[in-house]
């Protein structure tokens, strides 16, 4: 005699065993993991390109500013991240990383607008404030796009 089968319930790791359920699962899963690197690095090697129509190949010295503006962006981040905001939690629905995700127009958007102007200085200058604006503003507004996107979830 066999013993019955547990019963199947749908939850996160089940997708009730048909592949277009695992499909949507993995897209899923994909898109909430990518949305934030994604657009990061469309703003990055976006900012890198107006810094060099209007400065043109960056000298190696300047590639090594390049990526010290955006490293110390980074940090800046960090900081404010594990020190006053320390005891929040973080954001873990997917679908709301995927909706910030969406939005993420207007962070790439705001972060170029700053390098356009940025890219207006002469100098070696512009290259660390060229990707420490487009880090900050990316990081910051795709902040603020997850955190509305998880409020308008919890207020309906």
């Amino acid at each position: 005699m066999t013993s019955p089968q547990p019963k199947m319930t749908q939850n996160s790791d089940n997708h009730n065993g048909s592949p277009t359920g695992a499909l949507r699962a993995g897209l899923a899963t994909i898109a909430s993991a990518s949305a934030a690197p994604y657009g990061y690095t469309i703003t990055v090697w976006s900012s890198g390109a107006l810094l060099m129509h209007s400065h043109g190949a960056p000298a190696v010295g300047d590639v090594f500013l390049f990526a010290l503006g955006a490293l110390v962006g980074f940090g800046v981040l960090g900081l404010l991240a594990s020190g006053p905001l320390s005891g929040s939690r973080p954001i873990e629905r997917g679908t709301d990383r995927v909706v910030a995700g969406m939005l993420d127009w207007a962070a790439v958007g705001a972060s170029l607008g700053a390098v356009a102007l940025i890219a207006q200085i002469h100098g070696a200058i512009a290259w660390p404030l060229g990707s420490l604006a487009a880090t900050l503003i990316f990081l910051v507004a795709a902040g603020v796009q997850l955190a509305v996107s998880a409020g308008a979830r919890t207020t309906k």
